[in-house]
């Protein structure tokens, strides 16, 4: 088991000239937002005044895991485990490119950083990963085959195959608005995201979640559409960072290898093999569409994963 408590975790950077949320209804009534900015010394529509990675985020993570193992034993060993997780943060996880991770992309608000908490984006609840390895008892110091011609050894034994599987459960997602910022908001300062309201007493995921789209439209099933509202104008939306009890797809990926083994003297060995990744061709299905007023919202539109063959060669000794 593990724990861990964070404090003072970097932000990706952000700009602070947004506009306080209690002006925002002034913009409305004709005020300039230039003059509302905290900033007013920049005048362009959309200032920046960032600040390089502050130390304004939070991080608490749960991780307990059970494995269970067989040490690798006359020709045979498996490995099993699971890893059960619960991960609570503010802060938006950037990669190598400055893509999001699986949330909506920016805060909603500057001056409510606790309106930020809710499950990471990174936490994966479920994750479970099975291995292993197996010399089938075929050929030459086998369980069969002992006796066998070396020719028929050549072709028979000798075969060896080993798998591992990783079942993982989805991950958090959240929610924005297409063009919310500069259309409800009025504020189109960079570094901020509007989230819509969530319908009460409506079920966020579709009816038919999971299933695919019909007359020939192009991806399945996930969020209810009629589940989400755009906010009222100069309004932030209720819906927190990353949906409650919302998970994207699952993941399944299985890779396996058949590998036959020659041993020539009592030095020289050499095996081919053939490795298959994914050899299931099982899809690694996108997040669904996240915006709401976009054409794809709701909708999981897109897949990796696909089937990946290799073949190989080595002598060694």
């Amino acid at each position: 088991m593990l724990a861990n408590l964070s404090r003072q975790t970097p932000f990706p950077n952000l700009n602070v000239n947004h506009i306080r949320p209690e002006d925002l209804p002034k913009i409305g009534q004709g005020v300039s937002p230039l003059s509302l900015r905290p900033w007013q010394i920049f005048s362009s529509w959309n200032p920046q005044h960032q600040l390089m990675a502050p130390n304004w985020g939070i991080s608490n993570a749960w991780l307990g895991t059970l494995r269970v193992e067989r040490h690798y034993q006359n020709g045979f060993g498996l490995a099993l485990a699971y890893t059960l997780t619960s991960w609570i943060d503010n802060v938006i996880f950037t990669g190598g490119d400055d893509a999001t991770f699986g949330d909506n992309q920016q805060i909603q608000n500057l001056y409510d950083l606790k309106g930020e908490r809710s499950r990471s984006t990174n936490a994966v609840p479920h994750r479970l990963v099975v291995g292993l390895i197996w010399d089938l008892p075929f050929g030459h110091s086998r369980k069969w085959g002992g006796d066998w011609h070396p020719v028929v050894d050549g072709i028979l034994g000798g075969w060896q195959m080993s798998f591992i599987g990783t079942l993982r459960s989805g991950t958090h997602c959240g929610l924005g608005v297409l063009d919310g910022p500069r259309n409800i908001l009025c504020d189109d300062a960079d570094g901020k995201n509007l989230r819509p309201d969530l319908v009460q007493g409506v079920s966020m995921y579709h009816p038919r979640t999971g299933q695919p789209r019909e007359n020939g439209s192009r991806g399945i099933f996930w969020l209810n559409p009629d589940a989400f509202a755009e906010p009222p104008m100069f309004t932030r939306g209720s819906s927190s960072r990353t949906l409650p009890g919302v998970r994207g797809p699952k993941s399944i990926s299985f890779d396996a290898m058949l590998a036959k083994n020659w041993r020539f003297t009592e030095r020289y060995q050499c095996q081919f093999h053939r490795g298959m990744y994914n050899f299931t061709h099982t899809p690694q299905w996108n997040l669904p569409g996240q915006n709401l007023g976009a054409s794809g919202f709701g909708f999981v539109g897109g897949a990796g994963g696909r089937r990946i063959m290799q073949f190989g060669m080595k002598l060694y000794s």
